[in-house]
């Protein structure tokens, strides 16, 4: 009984020293294109029940993502600030962080635009965005 509760007292301590310091390299290039990808993929049950392609194909041709706030060229009031933070195994090798933000954080972000009647999004940091409406 007290190898075990070594072993599990080991394990535990392995899963909290590899999982607590994780950095994530988000390319920009790879961002835009994972969240085209998801933009033009819905599967057949949205589409037959949910109508979501054809929110997705909205929120895509009316809602702008910047990467930084040099890039807008309008005057702009930011009207909320949003924060995308996946669910993270503890077992950070399954399913890294960098993976999830990869596939969500534009669309969540334009998402969050849309949901607010605004005009786009600012992604501040690798979690983090602005949803602005311009003047």
């Amino acid at each position: 009984m007290k190898k075990a509760l070594k072993l599990l007292v080991v394990v535990m301590t392995m899963c909290v020293a590899t999982t607590s310091c994780t950095t994530a390299k988000l390319n920009t290039g790879k961002l835009r294109t994972m969240y085209e990808k998801r933009i033009n993929k819905t599967s057949i049950l949205n589409k037959l029940f949910f109508n979501d392609h054809k929110k997705k194909r909205i929120i895509y041709e009316n809602i702008e993502i910047f990467m930084n706030e040099n890039e807008v060229n309008k005057e702009f009031d930011v009207i909320a600030f949003g924060r995308y933070t996946p669910i993270q195994s503890p077992l950070g090798l399954l399913r890294p962080e960098s993976r999830s933000l990869e596939h969500n954080l534009f669309y969540k972000a334009a998402k969050m635009a849309y949901d607010n009647k605004c005009d786009a999004a600012i992604i501040d940091s690798k979690n983090d965005f602005r949803i602005i409406r311009y003047r």
